[in-house]
């Protein structure tokens, strides 16, 4: 302790102790949230002060684990000359919290506690609740507008591609402008899906790399993870279920993204090739009983099935990989988006080939129906138009005619219909050559801010 002091007329008066610690308060590093057995990504962080609330230099600082089972790099930390003292947490082996108290070792009851949660599974849209602004232009919503990313559009310049927001309620098409998609792709994209929080994301190709990119509800855009795809007709479908796991599927079959740049594959659902990386789907009602239980939906090609992979807590369940229904090969090699009604989990797959375009439901004990036969609209191309994936928010299914730049609205319990007819509003929709004529066919992703 260093005393100072003071002299006066009078004489001396009463020391002064100007560097003893007074309080202490946390700078960086609380509420963390990453796997189990994993170090967090900021060191936990105090300041220590005197009563002026000036910095205390050459305080101990000791950390000790209180509960979860973390541990701490140094257990006794030295303020520097701004008064503050670190250490680095690696979170214990079992999922829930965990808390390290940070004490002034002079006097332990001035102390802080730093909380952190531990989980099976990294994901940053699992640490908080979905926000959405109605008005302002940085962030997605309103709520319920429907989002497709394209590979170019009449809203952006010749050559790009980018993300077309559709409102409902009043039919009309814009451009998020805020997130230029045609800097970070060479107009390839596969897929575009919402997380629970609202931050958006975007599988495609990069120059040479395909990879899936974050972005973020104020429009920052971030590479989440890269992706095994090596060429452009290896593309990548997404889904994502309430809790923010990311699902992907691939040439190889389904995967999840459980942290960044860590994609978790299965044994059991794994192959060399046959897999429609058109459409992969995930039903969530198992998270009632688990709330990391999920089913994923996936097609194989080879064997024409719709398969089902029960999981929990990102395990595969004890009855392993199940078959749901056999498909006909055009509804199986020709599925271009599927979704999953929460509600009853019946699975919803929208075909197009050029012998087949349909939209069909299986339920989960596989019962497939015909729903609407896009050939009804015409025997042609032209007029059956080309169907690409599918989106969801009951009680209706969303689909958009590539070939015709209409999107299409089904009622599941009414007839499908276009929702524009607009042509000024259609033409914002899909994707265009270098001289602005129609292409018809390529990938788009479809998803509903829920």
């Amino acid at each position: 302790m260093m005393l100072l002091s003071q002299c006066t007329d009078s004489g001396l008066v009463p020391d002064i102790e100007v560097n003893e610690p007074s309080s202490v308060s946390i700078l960086t590093g609380n509420n963390q949230y990453s796997m189990h057995g994993t170090e967090l990504p900021e060191p936990l962080t105090v300041v220590v002060t005197n009563k002026s609330g000036a910095a205390v230099r050459g305080a101990s600082v000791r950390f000790t684990p209180t509960q979860g089972g973390g541990s701490v790099t140094d257990a006794i930390a030295v303020t520097d000359e701004r008064g503050r003292a670190s250490t680095r947490m690696t979170l214990g082996s079992a999922n829930g919290p965990n808390q390290i108290r940070a004490a002034v070792e002079s006097n332990t009851a001035i102390a802080v506690v730093f909380d952190a949660t531990s989980s099976s599974f990294f994901c940053p849209e699992a640490e908080d609740v979905l926000t959405i602004c109605g008005s302002c232009a940085t962030e997605y919503g309103p709520k319920d507008d429907l989002f497709l990313v394209t590979n170019r559009s009449t809203l952006y310049p010749t050559g790009a591609g980018g993300i077309v927001e559709v409102n409902i309620s009043s039919r009309k098409a814009f451009g998020f402008v805020e997130i230029p998609i045609q800097n970070f792709f060479d107009v390839v994209v596969w897929d575009g899906v919402f997380s629970p929080r609202g931050d958006y994301y975007v599988a495609g190709r990069r120059q040479f790399t395909s990879e899936i990119i974050k972005i973020d509800t104020d429009g920052v855009l971030t590479r989440f993870t890269q992706l095994t795809a090596t060429a452009v007709d290896y593309a990548v479908e997404l889904a994502a279920n309430p809790l923010g796991l990311l699902v992907g599927c691939d040439n190889t079959g389904p995967f999840i993204v459980r942290c960044r740049d860590t994609i978790l594959r299965f044994p059991t659902a794994t192959y060399a090739d046959g897999i429609n990386n058109d459409a992969v789907a995930v039903d969530p009602r198992t998270q009632s009983q688990d709330v990391l239980g999920e089913d994923i939906y996936f097609i194989n090609t080879t064997d024409r099935t719709l398969y089902r992979l029960p999981m929990d807590s990102l395990n595969v369940e004890p009855q392993g990989l199940q078959s749901v229904a056999l498909l006909t090969q055009d509804q199986a090699s020709g599925a271009n988006g599927m979704v999953c009604d929460d509600v009853d989990g019946s699975v919803y797959i929208v075909v197009d080939t050029p012998s087949t375009k349909e939209l069909i439901k299986v339920t989960p004990g596989g019962t497939v129906t015909l729903l609407f036969d896009f050939f009804s609209r015409g025997s042609t191309a032209p007029e059956a138009g080309m169907q690409r994936d599918l989106a969801f928010r009951r009680p209706n299914l969303f689909t958009l005619d590539t070939l015709n730049d209409k999107l299409l609205v089904y009622d599941i319990a009414d007839v499908m219909t276009p929702l524009f007819s607009d042509s000024l509003e259609q033409s914002k929709l899909s994707s265009r050559n270098i001289n602005g004529t129609l292409q018809g066919g390529e990938r788009v992703g479809l998803d509903v801010l829920k």
